[in-house]
């Protein structure tokens, strides 16, 4: 005989229901001055990304208005999403804050573990263009607000220093200029010192920080 269900209680399957995606939660989007223009760039730049982009579009109208209004009046934000297509429906179907989250780990070990200044320098970039662009998302599309979008920047900002200063430190040890008290955190009781000038300490950087 199978138990009957109390209306109140919430069952397995709904009681760990999933944060919403960055799509479902976009409310705002630029208004475009030409919109056959900006279609014609989604096209083009991006194709490979449709059978995944066209069923959000679809749900999400938003979400279109959003991409459109970047294509058409940020180039640099455009170049991040054309650079790599797939991304962009990364962080269109992922939770934001817990993507942001993962992003900054991420590319904070894969920077601790480079081997070489190139391979750093390159994680470096990779974890900034991927972080600045789902930061953009989620401020133009009215996701975040201000504080929250300072408050992301400043975290960027923040591991990207600390990751650089542990790879820096880590390279002196290695050839034989530091004895750190802690090899795992070589930062850690070193002296060296970085100074944030500007807003960090209140978590207020902005894009051009």
């Amino acid at each position: 005989m199978t138990p009957k269900k109390s209306p109140g209680k919430k069952t397995p399957d709904t009681a760990q229901a999933s944060a919403p995606s960055l799509a479902e939660r976009v409310v705002a989007a630029p208004k475009v001055a030409s919109p056959e223009a900006a279609h014609a760039l989604l096209e083009r730049d991006l194709g490979a990304a449709g059978p995944q982009l066209e069923p959000l579009f679809a749900r999400h109208p938003n979400v279109r208005a959003l991409i459109e209004g970047i294509a058409e009046g940020s180039p640099y934000l455009w170049d991040l999403i054309r650079a790599d297509p797939a991304r962009l429906v990364t962080l269109l179907t992922a939770d934001p804050e817990q993507y942001f989250a993962s992003v900054l780990a991420r590319g904070f070990a894969v920077l601790d573990a480079a081997q070489d200044e190139a391979g750093a320098m390159r994680q470096l970039r990779i974890m900034k263009a991927e972080a600045a662009l789902l930061i953009a998302l989620a401020d133009i599309g009215g996701l975040w607000p201000l504080q929250k979008v300072t408050r992301a920047l400043t975290d960027l900002a923040d591991a990207a220093v600390q990751g650089a200063v542990r790879f820096l430190l880590r390279d002196a040890v290695a050839r034989g200029k530091l004895e750190p008290r802690n090899p795992a955190q070589p930062e850690q009781g070193s002296g060296y010192v970085v100074v944030a000038m500007g807003k960090m300490g209140a978590f207020e950087l902005n894009y051009s920080s």
